[in-house]
């Protein structure tokens, strides 16, 4: 009896262990309460924090939001978006919505009302209070999609543009600091239709834009679009063209990401029922300062990663998450409307005979929306398929520990004089990022680099290498003078050789 005891305690004990290491699994999923009317199209996202949005399309109330504070752990709402200085009736016309946080912590949104534009709005969680909704796009909006440059911040919206009886893809870029969008982008230029594009950026702040192009004096070629739009070039197209010319039939709603530069790009086959990909890659061509594309499609036709809904095209909905620079999370529809994932690392499918479930089997209608927190994991969004429909939302822990540079960097000038001696130092001193205590990443040393003011964040030199304890560090240079000339930046460095970005 002591013996089956103990055999039960070891291993309780190591199931314990194995949950905690796993570190994986779905934690949450519940219902936001419902206002009076039907409630569709959510949008979920978290900021680094661990602030949660969801903000949605009420038809009686128009854009309205589901906020919960980490500080408190409680969700606030659901309430109307403030000033949305348009007619009641139109509230009919918003079908989508979209939200992303900047590194800040403001969440940034974006919707449209179809034929009377797209509107932008922001929300400090510091303040809790939303900025007045502006119409950043006038005319026809369709699928609205927000995105933000892990590395400088800077905001993109895109969206479909009706001109007539052509659709094409559109895009403004809000860099960080400007209160105005840029002059609207047009990708596809095409005299027929550009639809269900699809906005993503990758760990070094390449954008990249999928999009489906119909070709309707051929019934049967419907193909998939990537573009890639280089921040470096004030975010112009440095490359775009179809990855799956050489098969015909209707490919749609595709999806993109790219991590390491090895980019997968789903789309639904509509023939075939099925969702397919295609893997890329994305090279730098330093004669023509472009990023390019090469990828070969020969064996599209087996390129099967799940069975798509038996019912019309619009509900063939696949998205591409980054996680970090590990690997890319594939989340998409299924047969029974139920939204599933599976992992894609290193060109190779982690669990497709076994894709795991986000939304506890519950059949979702038309969309839905996922994003990926680094410190939380999964947030999925979804609405039922009843005329009266709810806003449902889950939340699967799978976070990505990585490092993160030091806090705090500050500089005291110093000088040490005598009667003929003058000599001017930099005293530069920094802390731990409080996140790499929190996640408990081991930090073994610190890499300081300096730049002038003057130079851009890529001239970045490294001067020095500290260890873990030490917190300060003289620069005694010759250059160095009375004057405040030099930036300087700490970077950390764990057991692994992992080396925090400079941002």
């Amino acid at each position: 009896m002591k013996l089956n005891k103990l055999l039960l305690f070891v291993i309780g004990f190591v199931l314990i262990i194995a949950s905690i290491s796993l570190g994986e699994g779905l934690k949450e999923v519940n219902k936001v309460p419902d206002l009076s009317g039907s409630n569709e199209s959510p949008s979920i996202s978290a900021n680094l924090d661990g602030d949660i949005m969801i903000i949605y399309r009420n038809s009686q109330r128009g854009v309205v939001y589901y906020y919960k504070d980490h500080s408190s752990g409680k969700w606030e709402g659901p309430k109307e978006i403030p000033h949305q200085n348009y007619p009641k009736s139109d509230y009919a016309n918003i079908w989508w919505t979209d939200v992303e946080p900047t590194t800040d912590g403001v969440f940034h949104a974006f919707w449209s009302l179809r034929i009377h534009g797209g509107y932008y709005a922001t929300f400090d969680p510091k303040t809790k209070k939303w900025s007045n909704p502006q119409k950043v796009v006038l005319g026809y909006v369709e699928s609205p999609m927000l995105v933000v440059n892990p590395v400088t911040d800077d905001v993109v919206i895109t969206w479909i543009n009706r001109n007539g009886t052509a659709k094409n893809v559109i895009y403004r870029v809000k860099k960080k600091g400007s209160k105005t969008f840029s002059e609207p982008v047009n990708i596809s230029r095409f005299k027929y239709s550009a639809t269900n594009e699809f906005a993503t950026f990758d760990e070094d702040g390449v954008l990249y834009i999928s999009y489906k192009q119909d070709k309707l004096n051929e019934a049967d070629d419907i193909m998939d679009k990537v573009a890639v739009i280089n921040p470096d070039n004030d975010y112009k197209v440095d490359w775009v063209n179809e990855l799956t010319w050489e098969y015909g039939g209707w490919h749609m709603l595709p999806a993109v990401g790219v991590v390491k530069k090895k980019g997968l790009l789903t789309f639904a086959w509509f023939q075939k029922k099925k969702y397919f990909y295609q893997p890329f890659e994305v090279v730098y061509n330093e004669k023509t300062k472009k990023y390019e594309v090469k990828f070969d499609n020969s064996n599209l036709d087996n390129q099967i990663f799940a069975q798509a809904p038996q019912r019309p095209n619009f509900e063939y909905h696949s998205k591409v998450l980054r996680r970090g620079t590990e690997e890319l999370l594939v989340i998409y529809k299924d047969t029974g409307f139920a939204i599933k994932m599976i992992k894609y690392k290193d060109g190779e499918w982690i669990n497709m005979d076994d894709p795991i479930d986000l939304c506890e089997e519950q059949p979702s209608a038309y969309t839905f929306d996922t994003y990926y927190a680094p410190n939380i994991g999964i947030l999925s969004a979804w609405f039922t398929r009843e005329d009266e429909a709810s806003v449902y939302y889950s939340i699967y822990d799978y976070p990505f520990i990585t490092i993160k540079s030091a806090v705090n960097v500050k500089v005291e000038k110093k000088v040490e004089r005598s009667f003929f001696y003058e000599k001017y130092i930099n005293y530069v001193t920094w802390e731990n990022n409080p996140y790499n205590e929190k996640y408990k990443v081991n930090v073994v040393k610190y890499n300081l680099y300096r730049k002038l003011k003057t130079e851009s964040i890529s001239e970045y030199k490294k001067i020095a290498e500290l260890d873990k304890d030490t917190l300060y560090y003289e620069d005694t240079d010759n250059s160095i003078t009375s004057d405040y000339k030099y930036d300087y930046y700490v970077t950390c460095v764990d057991s692994e050789g992992r080396e925090s970005k400079i941002e």
